[in-house]
């Protein structure tokens, strides 16, 4: 429909600036905490022993916002792959279909028969599961993000966009 537009004679407006870069933190007992490690995708965070609730945060962007013919309406995040918390040898996996991923997640989607995913919308609470300490070292949280929709950035100088006001 846009290239039918442009030989009728319209024009098309700019595509916006965009990015991929989620940056991803955990919002945990009112702090914000960066990853420790991040590579290929695979963000590591290191968690505090003293935690009321654990959020999974990072830019958010409504697909149909930057790419109009998407249909998508939704308020999308991340979307992991897999969420794991690691102490000592012990590795306990959250599957992306858990009851309560529920505050800030989307519903479960099969992104091919083997591959179960689900979007935040930009802040999902993360259930931690009881993981035994009985070997000393940190608690982890290994995010693994399989895609980020596009970002919007906010323009920079130039004519203001009456959409920002």
């Amino acid at each position: 429909m846009a290239a039918r537009a442009v030989q009728l004679g319209w024009q098309l407006p700019p595509e916006p600036s965009t990015t991929d870069d989620p940056p991803l933190a955990l919002l945990v007992d009112g702090r914000r905490l960066a990853p420790v490690s991040v590579a290929h995708g695979l963000h590591v965070f290191l968690l505090p022993a003293a935690r009321t609730a654990v959020r999974l945060v990072s830019r958010s962007a409504v697909a149909n916002e930057t790419r109009p013919w998407v249909s998508d309406d939704r308020r999308l995040g991340v979307l992991p792959r897999e969420l794991t918390v690691r102490s000592g040898r012990s590795a306990v996996p959250i599957p992306l279909d858990h009851p309560a991923l529920g505050d800030g997640w989307w519903q479960p989607e099969w992104h091919d028969p083997t591959a179960l995913r689900r979007w935040t919308n930009g802040d999902g609470l993360v259930p931690m599961p009881d993981i035994h300490l009985t070997e000393a070292g940190p608690c982890l949280l290994e995010a693994e993000v399989a895609a980020t929709p596009p970002y919007p950035l906010p323009a920079t100088g130039g004519v203001k966009d009456a959409r920002a006001a």
